[in-house]
């Protein structure tokens, strides 16, 4: 078992199979440490409580290469339990999360993002929307939508990236997305 560079070549299907499911666990495992840096990323760029349970996590692409996330799009629904909402609600507005609907300023920022977030929007509750410029996923710095930096007198830009979040205290109800928008 040679070949003319010196490398073992199976030459058995059988061998060939077994190599190949002996590696499928370690791919969906690779998967499965990316979501979870995912989810964490999520929780704390849309200042998701810890005591929040998660409902439902998504993400997308579901799997990157060599590090591109070009079209992210993270998505994460999250539910506080009775007891920790009413200190969640002063926290919420001690962090300068803005009352919904939303502001036009943050709607003309979102550019239209706001019909791809997977849940609907609450119809009273709160929100933050932010930007981070680039690496939104890890970024140090983020700004509200509505305060991109443009010179004084433009128009306001679809962002390229966006970290959004609702939160609707009658129902517990979190949601965040994460985008990338390039």
């Amino acid at each position: 078992m040679g070949s003319d560079r010196g490398l073992p070549r199976l030459k058995s299907p059988f061998l060939s199979g077994l190599m190949a499911m002996a590696l499928l666990p370690w791919t969906g495992g690779c998967q499965w440490l990316q979501d979870q840096a995912d989810q964490r990323a999520l929780r704390q760029q849309a200042q998701i409580p810890r005591q929040a349970r998660t409902v439902v996590f998504e993400g997308f692409p579901w799997r990157n290469g060599f590090g591109q996330r070009e079209g992210l799009l993270l998505y994460g629904r999250y539910w506080l339990p009775q007891l920790d909402r009413h200190g969640w609600e002063r926290a919420v507005v001690a962090k300068h999360w803005r009352p919904l609907p939303l502001a036009a300023a943050d709607r003309l920022a979102l550019g239209g993002l706001e019909r791809s977030i997977p849940a609907r929007l609450p119809l009273r509750g709160f929100y933050r929307c932010h930007t981070a410029g680039d690496d939104v996923l890890h970024a140090a710095r983020t700004r509200p939508c509505s305060q991109q930096a443009r010179p004084p007198g433009a128009a306001i830009e679809r962002l390229n990236d966006v970290i959004f979040s609702t939160y609707e205290p009658a129902t517990g109800q979190l949601s965040a997305v994460v985008a990338s928008l390039y």
